[in-house]
């Protein structure tokens, strides 16, 4: 996740995965890194990594939908 979702330069927030704080989606734990203008969230579960992101102005809002996911690694496609 460091190496290719975080820095800046991949369009991510620049924060660590290590510093950002910790949230549960779907049973599983994650991080949660907010941005200027956005939210992150990440999770890797069955050796898949989940990255959602949205609009940073209602926290809550992101945190409520980050709440209703369902993670179903066995219907997602092989890179």
């Amino acid at each position: 996740v460091d190496e290719y979702v975080t820095p800046r330069a991949a369009g991510g927030c620049g924060l660590p995965r290590s510093r950002q704080a910790e949230i549960t989606i779907d049973g599983q734990s994650g991080r949660r890194a907010e941005c200027a203008n956005r939210i992150e969230a990440t999770v890797v579960a069955d050796g898949r990594l989940y990255l959602f992101m949205g609009g940073g102005e209602n926290r809550a809002l992101i945190d409520a939908w980050i709440a209703t996911i369902d993670l179903t690694p066995e219907t997602a496609a092989d890179p």
